[in-house]
């Protein structure tokens, strides 16, 4: 598996598989923290993953706090939300992200 996309809003997941697979990557869309840190523990080979920071339950930083404290997996975790000021992007880093993009 190369890409890991976890997003809640069905139609962002859709938008960003078709942009990834046209990379000609492999793919796997998870709708919710959870779900992206069972498969993580399945699956732990994966070669990055983009993370939408606001999900309902869990958002995307405590998800990555887990994958890097309890699963201990350096997979690299990119962190996406359309709210692009400072402070959303430090919060990213400080989560253990290593990279930020802005939702398209």
């Amino acid at each position: 598996m190369d890409v890991l996309i976890v997003e809640d809003v069905a139609q962002d997941a859709k938008l960003l598989a078709h942009l990834v697979k046209g990379l000609d990557l492999q793919v796997k869309v998870t709708h919710n923290a959870n779900e992206a840190i069972q498969f993580i523990k399945e699956v732990p080979h994966i070669k990055v993953v983009l993370m939408n920071m606001t999900m309902p339950e869990e958002d995307g930083r405590d998800a990555t706090r887990k994958i890097r404290q309890m699963l201990y997996n350096p997979v690299p975790v990119v962190g996406l939300s359309s709210d692009i000021s400072e402070e959303q992007i430090e919060r990213a880093m400080q989560s253990g992200m290593n990279s930020f993009l802005p939702k398209p």
